[in-house]
């Protein structure tokens, strides 16, 4: 029997679904944010730390399931979502985003240029990944990502890289938290799969995993603020 995931609503990585008659099959869908500080040849999950003098890094949203069977027919039919990087402990009130990639219409490809996709700092620490909006995260209009198989070109399998962009650094240390909203119900994240023996009806149950990228300060600044911290206990004494 063929069906297809559909979320009812997911804001924040919770998800509110309504279950249709019969045996209901949950289906965790993980959406993973990873760092990569040489150009895209390896990939980071949880936090990555990175010396004060890195300039950029890449960013990507990796989406993960597992099919409750085997079903070489499953894909990610569409997402739909509010990227964001959140500045922590003050820092990278400066960064911007660039260079930004994703999945559209099946094919993994510099955005569209109808798309508008942009960068836009909506707070002092909070830089928004939209579709050339300001408004509070979720809210506007969204990244949208398609696996078309409509038209012959739907990425099958798991996982499925969906996103990524250039994270340019304003050369603050400390700490930035990278991740993900997803947004309204007309744009729902949706899975094809096969269903298990007895199960009618299958929802989503979405999670985000963020990322934190850590920017550290060389070991000699990190000795200078040694030096001067002795001086500053000294006077005090």
């Amino acid at each position: 029997m063929r069906a297809r995931a559909l979320n009812a609503a997911v804001m924040g990585g919770a998800v509110l679904a309504s279950a249709a008659r019969g045996q209901v099959f949950t289906l965790p869908v993980t959406s993973t944010w990873q760092i990569s500080t040489n150009n895209g040849a390896t990939w980071n999950s949880g936090e990555t730390q990175v010396p004060l003098n890195t300039s950029s890094v890449r960013v990507r949203m990796v989406v993960s399931w597992t099919p409750p069977v085997p079903d070489p027919d499953g894909y990610l039919a569409y997402a739909s979502f509010d990227g964001y990087v959140r500045g922590l402990n003050g820092a990278g009130n400066a960064d911007s985003v660039a260079a930004i990639n994703l999945l559209f219409a099946g094919v993994y490809q510099p955005a569209p240029t109808a798309l508008s996709l942009a960068g836009r700092r909506v707070a002092s620490d909070l830089l928004k990944i939209d579709r050339g909006d300001a408004l509070p995260l979720g809210q506007g209009t969204v990244v949208s990502v398609g696996n078309s198989a409509s038209l012959g070109n739907a990425i099958y399998g798991t996982p499925i890289t969906v996103f990524d962009y250039r994270l340019n650094l304003d050369g603050s240390a400390g700490s930035r938290e990278l991740g993900l909203v997803y947004a309204a119900v007309q744009f729902p994240t949706m899975v094809s799969t096969s269903l298990p023996a007895g199960f009618t009806t299958i929802v989503t149950q979405a999670t985000t995993q963020p990322a934190t990228l850590v920017v550290v300060p060389s070991p000699a600044g990190l000795a200078v603020l040694g030096v001067a911290s002795g001086v500053l206990l000294r006077r005090r004494r």
